[in-house]
């Protein structure tokens, strides 16, 4: 069938798509303002 991709390359597509969304959310995106509020809270309470 013409156009068809390979299975590998959808895989490693898939794959790269996955990790890299993944890393932007875990170290770039910024966190909520509750989470903040809630991480400042359990800072001052430790203190």
């Amino acid at each position: 069938m013409p156009g068809r991709r390979p299975i590998f390359a959808t895989l490693v597509t898939d794959l790269y798509t996955f990790t890299r969304d993944s890393m932007f959310k875990i170290f770039l995106e910024p966190a909520s303002h509750e989470d903040r509020r809630a991480k400042e809270e359990k800072k001052k309470k430790e203190e």
